[in-house]
């Protein structure tokens, strides 16, 4: 008795999409899901604060959240038009997933996710400029981030309007993927650096409850936004070679760049977050150590400095660093 087979006859590599391509809506699904809980944390602690200092992020916030929302949704739906709702589509779903990129809810879904990424990317660059104080490096990562929405914005009204006004020669996918995950990467690289360099330099001024606050390692992975970092670089590797392992990477990179920027606003609220605050408690008040370790020339006097961090009547800084992180910028 032969027995017979209902196995999909197709490609290995056209397989592997379909089911890459199935996997990624669950793995976004996934990523969501946690996305809920940091943005359900978040939300907590600022309206639970009493003194309000903390509730002219929660608009930010939740607007990452409901891109994020917004984006994993219209991704469902998408998958749930090739796979369900136009499953006969000629040459099956695969087909449909390539030549049917203008639905609506495909555009949407890559709407937001780029709204997403401008914001995330413009909150996480005004970090590098608390920390680094360096015009240079904030209007070098503004360019980029510009050049990357230009980018975007071409990459969308292609995907709209599929040969009609680019030739099929000229492709914005893979500039805009390159460039959006290489300034992902290059962010993760300054912060990630100058908070290196601040614990080492910090260290043996804070005591070991302020130190395990802002310099511990979870501080250090979320403040940097090393996980998107990371996350950008397998998407560009594999997207770059065009590997279908890049659409398993992607819908869990978009909710991270939701997720990230929020973990950072609960510090802030929590008042756990790296700020001048903290840098000028723990650094020595002098004003040309501040100007060596802080690249700053505008301090008048050691006088001027210190009014701005009040040391309690002993000269102990226990007083100091308990306002720390009080603002995002100084």
């Amino acid at each position: 008795m032969s027995e017979s087979s209902y196995a999909t006859v197709e490609s290995w590599k056209l397989l592997w999409y379909e089911r890459a391509v199935n996997a990624a809506a669950y793995l976004g699904a996934m990523g969501y899901g946690l996305h809920i809980a940091v943005f359900y944390s978040v939300t907590t602690i600022i309206l639970r604060d009493k003194e309000r200092r903390g509730w002219v992020w929660l608009p930010f916030a939740s607007s990452l959240f409901a891109l994020g929302t917004v984006n994993i949704a219209c991704s469902i739906n998408f998958n749930q038009l090739a796979w369900i709702d136009e499953r006969n589509y000629p040459n099956g779903p695969a087909a449909f997933l390539l030549e049917q990129q203008n639905r609506v809810s495909n555009l949407t879904a890559i709407v937001t996710s780029v709204i997403m990424l401008i914001l995330a990317d413009s909150f996480l660059i005004l970090r590098c400029h608390l920390l680094w104080k360096k015009i240079y490096i904030t209007v070098f990562l503004f360019v980029v981030l510009l050049a990357s929405t230009v980018i975007s914005i071409l990459h969308s009204i292609q995907v709209a309007h599929p040969a009609r006004i680019f030739e099929d020669s000229l492709s914005f996918s893979l500039p805009y993927a390159s460039l959006a995950a290489s300034l992902n990467m290059l962010i993760t690289l300054i912060l990630f650096s100058r908070l290196i360099d601040l614990r080492r330099r910090l260290s043996l001024t804070m005591d070991a409850t302020t130190r395990e606050t802002y310099a511990s390692i979870p501080a250090l992975i979320i403040e940097s936004a090393f996980p998107a970092g990371i996350f950008s670089f397998v998407f560009v590797v594999l997207y770059s070679v065009h590997n279908s392992g890049a659409v398993l990477v992607f819908p869990l990179l978009v909710q991270i760049m939701g997720i990230i920027p929020e973990l950072i606003v609960l510090r802030i609220a929590q008042k756990r977050a790296w700020s001048m605050d903290i840098i000028r408690a723990a650094l020595p008040a002098s004003p040309a150590t501040l100007r060596n370790r802080m690249g700053r020339s505008g301090i008048e006097t050691a006088g001027h400095e210190v009014s701005m961090v009040t040391l309690n009547d002993n000269g102990s800084k226990d007083s100091v660093v308990l306002k720390a992180g009080r603002d995002f910028v100084q």
